[in-house]
């Protein structure tokens, strides 16, 4: 990864003030690009307030990165609002409801609208045929996955209503993953903050486990679900780390964290929260190669071959997420088909 990008990353997170050098015009173009590349960009601005005056990107390039970080800060301030709408639509249902990642992540960021706000991830717990029939009718229920469904409630702000957090490809794995989360939910161990719930930070680094395993095999990690990881595990009490170490083997995550681990020493240096797992010198490098090429959920990753490439590369590391893959596909294909959530003529697209 960029030097240059690192060293403002860790100016960001409150280390070192300033450069080895002034940077050039071109080598801040370059900055700016991969903060953008990896929706970070709002983040890294918080090292434009400390750096010395000499260091400062050009004041073009400063308006532009300053005007990034209004946006950012707007549509988190949107976020927010829609999120505690949500919420009180649902509590009016009779439904509980908890934001997942976003803007509940953003809460164990320094400051919050730093953080590049994307959809709102709603996770309903209880059957999906409950939710659904108090959504019908009053919403337009768009696309159905296995995962979630696309609902309109906005204009400005897209909304998943997830039935699961997440899952595994491996299906075996994904029932003892539900079966969690169901207990999780029985529990109800949430947080309030800005009129929504997020949940617990032990669920909130289990549950960004799984959701990173995920991108690594589908769809590529970039650095903001690295930051979000980052400051989920500095905020994780020193109580519950044996407890996370225990449910994230227990569920077949330990891999992962291991790589993920190594990443954090490697970006964080002397910043890096303090790992449950040790870190992988094997999965790991692979892990951080990736990040650095992909970016946020692959966008910029036109190089390689493409997804067949990505399930070639990574199937020594997570076989059996990769072998369950075109399994876990068929299944959910068939899923749909019987709950009329897609049609045949569908499958030929």
């Amino acid at each position: 990864m960029d030097a240059l990008l690192l060293r403002m990353l860790r100016i960001s997170l409150g280390g070192s003030g300033s450069f080895d050098y002034a940077p050039s015009v071109e080598e801040w173009e370059t900055l700016f690009a991969e903060a953008r590349k990896h929706s970070v960009t709002a983040f890294l601005s918080r090292a434009l307030e400390i750096l010395p005056e000499e260091q400062l990107p050009p004041l073009s390039l400063s308006s532009r990165w300053m005007m990034e970080r209004g946006r950012t800060s707007s549509r988190g301030a949107l976020a927010d609002k829609r999120a505690a709408e949500l919420t009180a639509i649902f509590r009016e249902g009779g439904l509980k409801c908890c934001v997942l990642k976003g803007q509940g992540n953003s809460r164990y960021y320094p400051d919050p609208s730093s953080r590049t706000s994307g959809d709102i991830d709603l996770w309903v717990p209880g059957p999906r045929e409950k939710t659904l029939a108090f959504l019908e009718g009053k919403y337009h229920v768009g696309s159905q996955v296995y995962i979630h469904a696309d609902v309109d409630f906005f204009d400005d702000m897209p909304v998943e209503v997830h039935f699961h957090p997440s899952f595994f490809f491996n299906m075996v794995r994904n029932a003892r993953l539900q079966k969690w989360f169901e207990a999780e939910a029985k529990k109800w161990e949430v947080e309030e903050c800005a009129g929504f719930y997020r949940p617990n930070v032990l669920f909130a680094a289990v549950y960004s486990l799984s959701h990173i395993l995920k991108h690594i095999i589908n769809e590529g990690v970039g650095l903001r679900q690295v930051l979000d990881h980052h400051f989920i595990m500095a905020a994780l009490p020193p109580e519950r780390k044996e407890e996370f170490r225990k449910v994230a083997t227990e569920l077949g995550l330990s891999r992962v964290a291991a790589a993920l681990a190594y990443v954090e020493q490697e970006v964080f240096a002397d910043l890096a929260s303090d790992c449950v797992f040790a870190p992988d010198p094997v999965r790991g490098p692979k892990l951080l190669d990736d990040i650095c090429r992909s970016g946020n959920f692959s966008h910029y990753a036109t190089e390689g071959g493409g997804r067949i490439s990505r399930l070639v590369r990574f199937l020594p590391d997570y076989p059996s997420e990769v072998l369950w893959l075109p399994v876990r596909q068929a299944w959910e294909w068939s899923w749909r088909l019987l709950k009329g959530y897609v049609k045949l003529s569908d499958l030929k697209k």
